[in-house]
């Protein structure tokens, strides 16, 4: 495709500690390491696409302060362009405190930032206009809708990710949605209990063309429209942190969608990318190439 990915939605300043074990109340523990890296599901999305060589473009929003500034040069060092990311005057960037264990699970206390204040009478159509796909987050979800309505007027290909939605907002965006792909913990309660495969159809129900759930260790199941069913089964690896793992699938599904890869490639795509990204530490601490990706898990005789 021509033109690039645009990403939209949250940008963060994780702090990540490294520990055997959370801590419980009242206690102190060692970190073994404790780092400080971008963050958020459409940043980190963005740097995983970018890594793979898909030019991208971040839509989002961050304060004037220290941690807005950290956040917008790693943007630019991984080279996002970040022309579009909005800066609040005497607004607090979103910030993530982060626990990684040994067994690569972590815990999370965030604090939402300024997202929700992004101005979205200035929202800028011409980047739209000019790229070949859109992503979003959902965390703001007007921005979101106008972001996916925006592109459908464009003729843009849109892709959702359905983590933390609300059922109410969910149902609101999928009819602007393209590509549809949430993780198994975030699926709305009437899906529970469904297997993947009619999860995946009854998604699709509300208008994506191609949806996907996300199962942790066990794969991604995925169902198209031109291609219809198929589940992959979970990359084999040693993981350090698991943070940022989705958010590395939806980056890499999106690059190979602007590749032009079908469905199913860019399902094995994305499996594998996520997968290896849980071998570093931090949600971009191990981005892997195309080229990695190509000559491990996608040739024929990888299959």
């Amino acid at each position: 495709m021509s033109g690039p990915i645009v990403f939209v939605g949250a940008a963060t300043l994780d702090h990540i500690a490294l520990v055997d074990r959370v801590p419980r109340s009242d206690q102190r523990i060692p970190a073994r390491e404790l780092i400080q890296c971008g963050g958020g599901p459409a940043a980190n999305a963005a740097a995983a696409a970018r890594a793979l060589g898909a030019p991208c473009a971040l839509i989002s929003a961050v304060g004037d302060d220290a941690a807005g500034a950290a956040i917008a040069a790693e943007l630019e060092r991984d080279g996002i362009a970040a022309a579009d990311v909005q800066v609040v005057r005497g607004g607090r960037s979103s910030t993530s405190l982060i626990h990684v264990e040994s067994s690569g699970l972590r815990t999370i206390t965030y604090y939402g930032g300024v997202l929700q204040a992004y101005d979205l009478a200035r929202f800028p159509l011409e980047s739209v206009e000019r790229c070949a796909l859109v992503h979003a987050d959902g965390n703001f979800p007007e921005l979101t809708l106008l972001a996916l309505q925006t592109a459908r007027r464009c003729g843009k290909i849109t892709s959702l990710d359905g983590g933390n939605i609300r059922e109410a907002d969910l149902e609101r965006l999928l009819p602007y949605v393209d590509v549809f792909i949430t993780d198994v913990q975030s699926l709305p309660q009437a899906l529970s209990g469904l297997s993947p495969e009619q999860t995946c159809l009854e998604l699709g129900k509300s208008g994506p063309s191609c949806t996907a759930v996300t199962l942790g260790k066990r794969g991604c199941a995925l169902w198209s429209r031109t291609h219809g069913f198929t589940q992959v089964q979970g990359v084999p690896v040693k993981a350090l942190d698991t943070t940022g793992a989705g958010d590395n699938f939806h980056g890499a599904f999106a690059y190979g969608l602007w590749k032009g890869m079908t469905p199913f490639e860019s399902l094995r795509l994305a499996n594998a990318f996520a997968a290896l990204s849980c071998e570093g530490l931090g949600g971009r601490g191990r981005l892997a190439s195309f080229e990695e990706i190509d000559r491990l898990y996608l040739r024929p005789s990888q299959v």
